[in-house]
């Protein structure tokens, strides 16, 4: 990859710290397989110049390996990059443009609600519901769906859970009144907007 990075023409660079890099399970695995390595490091890269001025909010781009690179802007003007924050922008380079990343960028978009869900431990309860309501499909379909998830203390907090659980079609209908139909971020969310 070093002769398409010294490359003429434009290419932006997201590139994790030596400290990043150091951070990732199973690295010398990866750096052996050269296939995967080449595809990790151009999915840190993207075809032309951007600046951190170029980036906005909610901005998604593809990476010349394939996978989504997702922007979000804070208040305080950090920039992330997936799981990444941008800790240097900008620096120029005759073709091209870094900027330096405090992370390896992970891409999570394979995994489904129920996948995330599962991987984060707090959302047992939620889980079994859904099982027990038959709307582990539909929260694994393709297809945007936004969860306001409880977690396992909030269903925890609830008289007469038990009876809940055991009455599927109100408990279907309790989880479903959780989703929304379509990809809502907390940057989308307003004072007062409802949604159905």
């Amino acid at each position: 990859l070093v002769e398409t990075l010294s490359s003429p023409g434009a290419l932006t660079v997201f590139a994790p710290t030596d400290e990043a890099f150091a951070a990732v399970e199973g690295l010398d695995a990866i750096i052996k397989d050269t296939d995967a390595l080449k595809t990790l490091l151009l999915n840190h890269v993207v075809d032309g110049n951007v600046l951190s001025t170029n980036l906005s909010n909610g901005l998604s781009v593809e990476a010349l390996g394939g996978e989504s690179l997702n922007v979000k802007i804070s208040e305080d003007g950090s920039i992330m990059i997936n799981n990444a924050k941008v800790v240097i922008a900008d620096i120029e380079a005759s073709n091209g443009v870094i900027h330096v990343i405090d992370a390896v960028l992970s891409f999570e978009a394979d995994n489904t609600i129920v996948d995330i869900a599962k991987a984060n431990g707090s959302f047992t309860t939620l889980l079994e519901a859904a099982e027990a309501a038959g709307l582990v499909e539909t929260l694994s379909s393709p297809g945007a769906l936004t969860v306001f998830a409880p977690t396992d203390e909030a269903f925890a907090a609830v008289e007469g859970l038990d009876a809940i659980i055991k009455d599927t079609d109100a408990l279907k209908t309790l989880l479903l009144n959780h989703v929304v139909d379509g990809n809502v971020l907390s940057t989308n969310l307003s004072n007062g907007l409802s949604v159905e």
